[in-house]
C-alpha cells in the first residue's frame, strides 16, 4: 500500500529535481536530439513513408547513451536513455476490426519512461507509436490517415494476437487503455518536428474524416480533452493516501506522474512532458498498481528480444534489456522478462526508447 512518507519523500524529491537547472538541459537536449533524427532521417530530399526506419534508426542513433548527473542536496539524480532498434519485417498483428479480421502493423517505436526511487521503480509508462508523415505541398497542414484500421488498433485495443514472424508471437493479447495513450501517433512536418497525439484522441478528432489536418484554431480543442487523471491506477487505501496528502499538500497535483498527456504540440512540449513522467499508459504506478496486462505484454515483448539475442550473440540488445530491468518494481516482486519462448521465424522491426530517472 502506498504509504503517506513515502509519497511525501517522492513529492519533495520530484519537486526539486524536476525544476532543476541539469534536467531542464536535459529536456532541451533531448528535443534537439529528436529534431536532428528528423532531419537527417526522414525529412531529407526524396524521403517517403515506406523509408520509415530510417527516422527510427537515426532517433535510436541520437538518443542512444543519452546522459546526465545532478545533485539537488540532500538528492542526488542521473537520467539516462538507452535506444534499441531491431532490422526486420514490420512487425504485424491480426485483430478484428467491425466484423472483419485485419493485418496491421502495431506501431513504429515504443517510448518508455522510468522513475527510480530508492533502488526500485516508482513509476513506469509506456506508449507506442506510429508516425505519419505531413502532405507535401499542400497550403494546409494535413496528414493522410486512411489507415482506419490501425487507428482502431492503436485507439482501441482489441484482442489481437501476433503473427509469425513479429516480435511477440504466440499469445493473445486484451489490453485495457486507462489513460487514453497506450497507443499514439507522431506527426512528422518540415523542417524537423512532429506533433504527438494520442491515437484514442486522434481517432475522435478526425472520423469521419479520412485524413487529419492541424490548424492552429484546432490546438484550442484538442487541449482540454488531452489530459486524464490516473488516480484511478491506485487501489483504495492507496487512492486515500493519495486524496489525504492532496488535501494538506494540493501541491502534489502539479507532479505530471498522476497524469497523461495526449498532445503535445512539438517536439520541445513532448520533451518536457514525456521527462516529467507525463506521457504514456502506468504499466506500474508506486505501490504495485497500475496496468498489470501491459506490463506482462512488455516482459513478452522484451522477453522474445533477450531470448534471440542469446541465441544470436548480440550483446547491444542483451545489455539494452538487462539494464531495463536492473531495478525491480517497487513492491512487485513477480518476474516479467519472460524468455520462455524464441521466435523462430525472425523478429519483426521495432524502435525502443527507454529513459530512465533515477533518484537516490
Amino acid at each position: 500500500m502506498l504509504s503517506y512518507s513515502t509519497l511525501h519523500n517522492l513529492y519533495s524529491c520530484c519537486g526539486y529535481i524536476m525544476n532543476s537547472e541539469p534536467f531542464l538541459r536535459y529536456q532541451k537536449y533531448f528535443a534537439q536530439r529528436l529534431a536532428g533524427a528528423l532531419v537527417s532521417g526522414y525529412l531529407g530530399k526524396g524521403s517517403t513513408e515506406p523509408k520509415l526506419v530510417k527516422i527510427i534508426e537515426h532517433i535510436v542513433q541520437n538518443l542512444d547513451g543519452f546522459h546526465t548527473k545532478g545533485t539537488i542536496d540532500p538528492y542526488s539524480f542521473e537520467i539516462s536513455t538507452n535506444a534499441l532498434f531491431i532490422h526486420g519485417n514490420k512487425s504485424q498483428v491480426t485483430f478484428d476490426c467491425y466484423g472483419r479480421q485485419v493485418q496491421r502493423e502495431l506501431g513504429d517505436l515504443i517510448f518508455i519512461v522510468s522513475l527510480v526511487f530508492q533502488n526500485a521503480k516508482y513509476v513506469e509508462k509506456v506508449t507506442i507509436n506510429q508516425f505519419k508523415k505531413a502532405k507535401e505541398q499542400t497550403r494546409i497542414r494535413s496528414w493522410d490517415i486512411r489507415n482506419k484500421e490501425q487507428l482502431y488498433l492503436l485507439s482501441k485495443f482489441p484482442e489481437f494476437q501476433g503473427v509469425q514472424g513479429s516480435y511477440f508471437s504466440g499469445p493473445t493479447y486484451l489490453l485495457p487503455n486507462i489513460s487514453g495513450c497506450l497507443g499514439s501517433y507522431g506527426l512528422l512536418h518540415a523542417p524537423g518536428d512532429f506533433v504527438f497525439i494520442g491515437a484514442e484522441l486522434l481517432d475522435s478528432f478526425i472520423n469521419p474524416r479520412k485524413s487529419a489536418i492541424l490548424q492552429e484554431t484546432h490546438l484550442s480543442s484538442l487541449q482540454p480533452s488531452s489530459v486524464s487523471y490516473l488516480a484511478p491506477c491506485l487501489d483504495v487505501q492507496s487512492r486515500n493516501v493519495l486524496m489525504n496528502y492532496v488535501f494538506e499538500t494540493p501541491e502534489l497535483l502539479s507532479l505530471e506522474m498522476f497524469y497523461s498527456h495526449r498532445f503535445a504540440y512539438d517536439l520541445f512540449d513532448f520533451s518536457k512532458k514525456y521527462l516529467a513522467l507525463g506521457i504514456g499508459e502506468p504499466v506500474h504506478m508506486i505501490a504495485n498498481f497500475g496496468n498489470q496486462l501491459v506490463k506482462t505484454f512488455l516482459g513478452d515483448l522484451l522477453g522474445q528480444l533477450y531470448s534471440s539475442c542469446i541465441f544470436e550473440e548480440d550483446k547491444p540488445v542483451r545489455n539494452f534489456i538487462e539494464n531495463f530491468y536492473t531495478h525491480p518494481y517497487s513492491g512487485d516482486e513477480r518476474k516479467y522478462l519472460n524468455t520462455d519462448s524464441y521466435c523462430v521465424g525472425g523478429l519483426g522491426s521495432v524502435g525502443i526508447i527507454h529513459t530512465e530517472i533515477n533518484i537516490q
